[in-house]
């Protein structure tokens, strides 16, 4: 069977957690999750008998409930998947917050997941520009919850999703969290000696330093900070996703 590419997967496609076996039958303690179980039967973890597989359809449909229910109006964006990991990204419209006159940043919820391991079925609020749509990954500021009892019928999971809803309507009383560090960049002068620093100090590569300087387009650091996120939005990948979230850190101050 030809191996696929896994970013060519359907990320809603039915999955399936299968016991592995040796050759000669005999069962192993860890567990393959299967993509389409049905169709192209696509390898893309190996875990243990205990790993609570949460489909990403699951996920992604929690989300959906719990924007819904919230009362909040909300727009569909970007959605990224590399055959194990998920993320998917709504903007709520009427939360915005203007860091400069006319340069408005509107505030949304990602829901991520994984089939691996690495990433926790979780919510995490974000910021996007609006003016050149570059998502702001900066959960660290206005928060981010994991469900815990997911599918236990004792309530709890349902305490969970009451709360998520709480933290989702609670997020217009929060964007204003943002504005401090973002003001701060946008009243900060740069000049090449600072870009080179921050350039080494983030350890990044070639490839991706060439591009953000050429997006430069400003003297602050709001101008340099959006460089960043530009380039990492208009290829929208999980590793983009993650080191946009580092590089957020440090531009708000709290990568120490």
């Amino acid at each position: 069977m030809k191996r696929l590419n896994l970013e060519e997967l359907d990320p809603l496609a039915p999955v399936a957690k299968e016991q592995l076996q040796t050759g000669s039958g005999v069962k192993s303690s860890r567990y393959a999750i299967i993509i389409d179980p049905e169709g192209a039967r696509q390898e893309v973890g190996v875990v243990s008998s205990d790993y609570q597989l949460i489909p990403n359809r699951v996920a992604r449909d929690v989300a959906l409930d719990i924007l819904t229910r919230s009362g909040l109006s909300f727009e569909e964006k970007s959605l990224a998947f590399d055959g194990r990991r998920y993320r998917q990204r709504w903007v709520i419209p009427e939360f915005q917050v203007e860091p400069k006159q006319g340069d408005f940043v509107g505030l949304g919820l990602d829901v991520a997941n994984s089939y691996d391991g690495t990433t926790p079925f979780s919510l995490s609020f974000i910021a996007e520009r609006l003016e050149c749509l570059n998502g702001m990954v900066v959960d660290f500021i206005l928060g981010a919850f994991r469900f815990r009892h997911w599918g236990e019928e004792n309530g709890k999971f349902r305490e969970e999703l009451e709360g998520g809803v709480s933290s989702l309507t609670m997020l217009g009383e929060n964007k204003d969290m943002l504005l401090p560090g973002m003001k701060r960049m946008v009243e900060t002068k740069i000049d090449r000696p600072t870009v080179q620093t921050t350039f080494k100090k983030l350890e990044l590569k070639d490839n991706l330093i060439a591009p953000v300087f050429m997006k430069i387009d400003g003297e602050t650091e709001w101008d340099f900070y959006n460089a960043f996120t530009r380039v990492l939005s208009e290829k929208n990948t999980i590793r983009n996703d993650n080191l946009n979230r580092r590089i957020s850190r440090h531009f708000f101050g709290v990568d120490k």
